[in-house]
């Protein structure tokens, strides 16, 4: 059996100006990251983003994030469009969960083994950033189910 594929690991700032190194560094033990990589899927990331909080709040240890991903070449605007992303978003625990990432975004996309940059991810992680599950595109009840089953079987028994 082939070691688990890891998450990149990211420098990231939420939306109230906390840093954090992703995986490394978010808080729980396991992390559903929707991954997005341009500003018109924010759609994508809203259809699952109802059943992710919903699961962060009946699952102990599970965060949710999201993680917008865009070029570096952008970094010198990033007061601009994090303003702007912090002002479209309605309440200050949106604003903690959503991570900008300015960086390799061809890196990302290659670490995740996506096609390109045309949709989003939705990444379950453990503590060590490794991927235990993986869906791609907007929510679909069947992707759901297995993330799900990818978070029960990482979790101790009771």
């Amino acid at each position: 059996m082939s070691a688990p594929r890891r998450f990149p690991r990211l420098e990231a700032r939420s939306l109230n100006g906390e840093r954090f190194t992703v995986p490394d560094e978010l808080p729980g033990t396991l992390r559903l990251l929707a991954v997005a990589f341009r500003r018109e899927q924010q759609q994508l990331v809203d259809s699952w983003l109802g059943w992710m909080l919903d699961l962060e709040a009946r699952t102990p240890g599970l965060r949710a994030f999201e993680l917008p991903v865009l070029s570096l070449v952008y970094s010198p605007a990033r007061r601009l469009i994090d303003g702007g992303m912090a002002r479209g978003v309605g309440t200050d625990a949106a604003r903690e969960r959503t991570l900008t990432v300015y960086g390799d975004v061809r890196g990302v996309v290659g670490a995740l083994g996506l096609p390109g940059t045309g949709s989003i991810a939705v990444v379950l992680v453990d503590r060590v950033g490794a991927i235990l599950a993986q869906e791609a595109g907007g929510f679909e009840p069947i992707a759901a189910q297995r993330i799900e089953s990818a978070i029960n079987r990482a979790r101790p028994s009771a």
